[in-house]
């Protein structure tokens, strides 16, 4: 669907984020999945995607993931990388399965303390890019 709003977007400066994907279970397949549709919306929103990062075979209740280490330390709460807006995320479940909803709540803080917004991309809404 071509509207007003999407030849806007993409006549619009491009928008620059950073990915994140995971899956407890080794299968390509999920995190392939994850990636195509964190690309077609980055694309369908005009939006570069600079950096991804991956989790694969990690349970997610491990606080310990490489790439969620990386996607922070590396990434959002680390000044000296280039500039970006967004953290795509395919839905809220990706951060982790705690019984406990504070680690995501910490998660978001942190990326919004940065100003960077988080797009569940599953759910996603127009409201975020405005």
């Amino acid at each position: 669907m071509d509207t007003i709003f999407h030849r806007y977007l993409r006549a619009a400066p491009r928008k620059k984020a950073v990915a994140y994907y995971r899956s407890a279970v080794i299968n390509p397949g999920a995190i392939a999945n994850q990636r195509d549709s964190a690309r077609e919306f980055a694309e369908r929103y005009n939006i570069d995607i600079i950096h991804e990062e991956t989790d694969e075979g990690v349970n997610g209740q491990s606080i310990g993931r490489p790439g969620l280490k990386n996607i922070f330390w590396d990434w959002i709460l680390n000044d000296d990388v280039p500039p970006f807006d967004y953290v795509l995320i395919y839905d809220v479940s990706r951060w982790g399965r705690f019984q406990d909803s504070r680690p995501i709540e910490l998660y978001e803080w942190l990326c919004g303390l940065r100003n960077k917004e988080v797009i569940y991309i599953s759910t996603f809404s127009l409201s975020f890019l405005q």
